[in-house]
């Protein structure tokens, strides 16, 4: 974050605790900076921005690789992964649930 901006200097995605600056693709929760990859923000707006709605592996490959799908299943898994380490690393709530057999969704934990 450059000197003097906050995280409510440009729109944001707010999920609960976790909170999304498109502009400047950084990713909170409460107070704490995520440090997030390029593919792991990518992935967490994209599901954040459709709450509940589930996405397969395969669409989530194409959206954030902007690829056809090919062999998406390892790729997108690792970015998940990784993203819920560093999600876990502050919260103890699931954001990013496994849909058996179809993918992955996200979901607001409740207070």
């Amino acid at each position: 974050m450059l000197e003097g901006q906050t995280k409510d200097t440009y729109p944001e995605i707010c999920r609960g605790e976790l909170h999304i600056c498109l502009e400047s693709r950084n990713a909170w929760i409460g107070e704490q900076h995520l440090g997030l990859t390029k593919y792991e923000f990518d992935v967490l707006c994209l599901l954040a921005r459709h709450p509940r709605r589930v996405f397969s592996k395969e669409q989530i490959y194409e959206h954030v690789w902007e690829k056809e799908s090919g062999k998406t299943d390892n790729a997108t898994r690792c970015v998940i992964s990784g993203l819920r380490k560093k999600l876990k690393q502050y919260i103890d709530k699931e954001y990013i649930q496994t849909v058996r057999g179809i993918g992955y969704k996200f979901v607001i934990p409740e207070a």
